[in-house]
C-alpha cells in the first residue's frame, strides 16, 4: 500500500524556494515605494517652498525701498510703511524674527536676496532664492522667484 502525501524534506524544499521567488518579486516593490515615499518629501518640500516665494512675491510687490542689509537679509517698506525684515536664522526665514517656513519640513541652507535697478533706482528687480534640504535628509532643493515691486 503505498503512502500519500509529502514528506518533511519535500515540503521545505517547496517552502524554500517559494521564499526565494517570493523575495525576488517583492524586492522592486520595496524599493519602488522608497523613490515614491522620497518623491512625496521632495514635492512637500517644493510645495512649501513655492508657498514662501509667493507670500513673498506679494508682499514685496505692495512694498518699498528695499535694501539688502547683509547676507540672507532684506529689508522693505510695506505698503502700511511699516519697515519689514526678512533674514535667515537657525535654518528657518523669519520676518521681523516670526518664522515664515516651517522647520518640521525643511532646513533652509542658503537664502540670496538681490536688488537689481538696471540703472533706475525707481523700478527695483528682487529676486529670492531659496535652498532647502528636507527634515528627513534627501537632496538639496534651490528655488527662485523675482519680483518687481508696484510703489
Amino acid at each position: 500500500m503505498m503512502k500519500q502525501g509529502f514528506t518533511l524534506v519535500e515540503l521545505t524544499i517547496v517552502v524554500g524556494i517559494l521564499s526565494i521567488i517570493l523575495l525576488a518579486i517583492s524586492s522592486p516593490f520595496v524599493n519602488i515605494l522608497q523613490y515614491q515615499r522620497n518623491s512625496q518629501q521632495n514635492d512637500n518640500v517644493r510645495d512649501n517652498i513655492q508657498f514662501v516665494l509667493n507670500v513673498l512675491d506679494k508682499e514685496l510687490r505692495t512694498s518699498s525701498n528695499p535694501s539688502s542689509t547683509g547676507p540672507g537679509q532684506l529689508q522693505v517698506t510695506n505698503q502700511d510703511g511699516i519697515s519689514v525684515t526678512y533674514t535667515l536664522s537657525g535654518g528657518v526665514l523669519q520676518k521681523n524674527g516670526v518664522a515664515i517656513t516651517d522647520p518640521t519640513i525643511f532646513t533652509l541652507t542658503n537664502v540670496q536676496f538681490t536688488i537689481n535697478t538696471n540703472g533706475s533706482p525707481t523700478v527695483p528687480v528682487i529676486t529670492v532664492i531659496l535652498t532647502a534640504i528636507p527634515i528627513n535628509g534627501g537632496e538639496s532643493i534651490t528655488m527662485q522667484g523675482t519680483t518687481m515691486p508696484r510703489n
